[in-house]
């Protein structure tokens, strides 16, 4: 079921291409097509200082383009064990009726030894993403983009280190000067790890323990949502943030990018491999080609993309009200739990169903709020349910996940699989910082009735996960749920 609340031309040589790839697919013979091996070099001269487009054919144009109503910047970490997924992810996205009204542009930067596709280029490339019938290959015109070192004509591409928060805000501040537009979409695809226990992380077994997107096994980092989602974003006007990436559907990642974007898209669960169907999703967003749009589009699309006996789930939430509000909401909420004591040991060892939705110390934040308000009324839990309600724009949640409601939140339990033990490094979050969520857990955790308080939360043995979860435990550790 899903939950929902919202209601130029190219240029001259990119509808010339489209219309050609259009008369290829139907079978009509336009000749033979220039390989990228014969095009001939260009360099920028003149009024081509910002950058380029080289279009299959061979033709080239200069940026910056006209301005359209949106951009969608997607921004690809394919330098890992999902480089497969995220180039069939870009062939699904050509196979789409593209929008001629906004402008779209994929940065992807490839592995080496998992995916020999397209000619097997292990580099990153920035592509204008347009249509192509070609399932095997990309057919899309490649931009230059100097203030990342990319070149159009390179067929190999140049490395980028997609961890870097550098990269991040270079695309963005490059995106709105070669692509303007009044509204701008930032959709990142890749890798998404949680919170583990003090001294390991899921991403390289360091000390972080941060949530964290991006993994690029290249260069070996990736973006910490403490310090690098901020900064990248910091003051690019970025209207809608959505994640292609598991488990970023919680309140510390929204609290982290709140104060930089008007709306975040996320799930709090592992996403199956296959994840988003590109076509799907485009075409969902035919017709309303804006932020909000776009945002709409992901919602009906995650639903669309996968099976009944998937456990996926999906949030859109709206992050332009008071954040010092919501994080007030979060610290009386934490205040009167602590105020509890057995009582609220009893609540939870009592009220609480085994959870299915537990992962690795983080759990639903509005299920925990109206579990306790169930079993002991009082005022917090009854305002938090009512602000995470009217954050919320749009969702999907699976049949089979009946206690996933809305963000995750962190709260460890005993062991390593559970989350626990506490993370101590967790306080350096904002979220931490500006709520008393952090002296909840570490009240509980030096009571001395924490036996109590760790049995309270022990789930019962987590299922395994969907085959091919896009999570980065499952995938690059091998660990189990």
């Amino acid at each position: 079921m899903v939950e929902q609340k919202l209601t130029g031309n190219f240029s001259n040589a990119l509808i010339a291409v489209a219309a050609l790839l259009g008369l290829a697919a139907s079978g009509c013979d336009i000749g033979p097509a220039t390989s990228p091996a014969q095009e001939a070099p260009f360099e920028a001269s003149g009024d081509c200082q910002m950058g380029i487009v080289v279009f299959p054919n061979g033709n080239t144009e200069c940026l910056p383009l006209e301005r359209r109503p949106v951009t969608l910047v997607m921004y690809f970490a394919a330098d890992s064990d999902l480089e497969p997924m995220l180039m069939q992810d870009v062939r699904e996205a050509e196979a789409a009726a593209v929008p001629g009204d906004a402008h779209i542009i994929v940065l992807i930067d490839r592995a080496e030894g998992y995916d020999t596709a397209d000619g097997d280029w292990t580099g990153a490339k920035l592509l204008v993403l347009a249509n192509d019938s070609d399932p095997e290959s990309i057919g899309s015109p490649r931009a230059s983009a100097p203030p990342l070192g990319l070149t159009a004509e390179s067929q190999n591409g140049e490395e980028l280190d997609m961890g870097s928060p550098e990269t991040l805000s270079r695309i963005l501040d490059f995106a709105s000067e070669a692509f303007p537009s009044d509204e701008l979409v930032l959709h990142v695809n890749g890798h998404g790890g949680g919170w583990g226990p003090t001294g390991e992380d899921i991403f390289s077994g360091s000390t972080d323990g941060f949530r964290a997107f991006g993994l690029d096994r290249s260069s070996g980092n990736y973006l910490d949502i403490v310090d690098d989602f901020p900064t990248a974003l910091e003051g690019r006007g970025v209207d809608a943030l959505t994640f292609e990436a598991c488990g970023m559907g919680n309140v510390e990642t929204v609290f982290a990018v709140w104060p930089h974007v008007d709306f975040v898209g996320a799930s709090s669960m592992p996403i199956p491999q296959r994840g988003f169907n590109y076509t799907t999703l485009l075409n969902e967003w035919q017709g309303r080609i804006s932020a909000q749009g776009w945002l709409s589009a992901t919602t009906a699309a995650f639903e669309g993309s996968f099976d009944s006996s998937d456990k996926v789930s999906w949030g859109v939430y709206d992050t332009t009200g008071d954040r010092d509000l919501f994080a007030a909401d979060i610290d009386r909420f934490a205040g009167e739990l602590k105020t509890l004591g057995p009582q609220l040991f009893r609540a939870l060892r009592d009220v609480t169903p085994q959870p299915n939705w537990q992962q690795r110390g983080m759990r639903d934040l509005a299920a925990l709020a109206g579990i306790l308000e169930a079993a002991v009324p009082n005022k917090s839990a009854e305002s938090l349910l009512q602000t995470l309600e009217e954050m919320e724009v749009s969702s999907y949640r699976s049949p089979n996940l009946p206690f996933v409601k809305h963000l995750f939140v962190y709260l460890p339990g005993k062991t390593p699989d559970q989350g626990g033990p506490y993370n101590p490094d967790y306080e350096r979050t904002d979220f931490a910082k500006e709520t008393g969520w952090d002296e909840l857990i570490r009240e509980y955790y030096s009571t001395r009735d924490l036996k109590n308080f760790r049995r309270a939360f022990e789930p019962a043995p987590p299922p395994a996960p969907s085959p091919g979860a896009r999570t980065a435990c499952a995938l690059l550790l091998g660990a189990r749920w």
